[in-house]
């Protein structure tokens, strides 16, 4: 008897907050109303927006086909697996979070509906004046002109690296 929308803002948020009762009654909302496909879509958003690391979007992606293996072909009055909408949950669950997909994709990308002239907008693009002198390197037309060569090139790109990880090569 709840709205879609709600029972999705449900599974999100109580996803982020790791409240897994209000995961499960969503989740089996959902389910029972029907909603099986937008609830896995609903999933494979929450792993873009709201999980740090970069696997576990390919997790959910494989339990998503998973799930449509063992539940192609039920037969009338046969029980749907619920195990791989359930792992998928607790993966999501107990993953380390960050928002920072979701804010980059809110704040820096642009939103047409808020612009009135989009054309415009679309022909400013590319005109900033602002742009800092690291994009133009052994690349780029403008730094090649600059005397930039690709002597120092990785060296350079290394040590600008913020999250640097050891690699095969140091």
């Amino acid at each position: 008897g709840h709205k879609l929308a709600t029972m999705r803002s449900m599974l999100q948020k109580s996803i982020r907050r790791g409240i897994v009762e209000d995961c499960a009654y969503a989740c089996y909302e959902m389910m029972s109303g029907g909603y099986v496909n937008y609830l896995w879509k609903t999933l494979m958003v929450i792993s873009a927006e709201d999980c740090y690391g970069y696997g576990i979007s390919k997790e959910i992606e494989t339990l998503y086909n998973f799930d449509k293996i063992c539940n192609t072909g039920l037969k009338k009055g046969q029980e749907r697996n619920r195990i791989f909408i359930s792992k998928a949950c607790m993966l999501l669950i107990g993953v380390s979070k960050s928002r920072d997909a979701d804010v980059f994709a809110c704040k820096y990308f642009i939103d047409t509906k808020e612009v009135k002239d989009v054309k415009e907008y679309a022909d400013d693009q590319g005109r900033r004046e602002d742009v800092p002198d690291y994009v133009f390197d052994c690349h780029t037309i403008e730094g090649r002109i600059a005397g930039k060569k690709k002597d120092g090139f990785f060296e350079s790109e290394d040590k600008a690296l913020k999250y640097r990880q050891m690699s095969l090569f140091d």
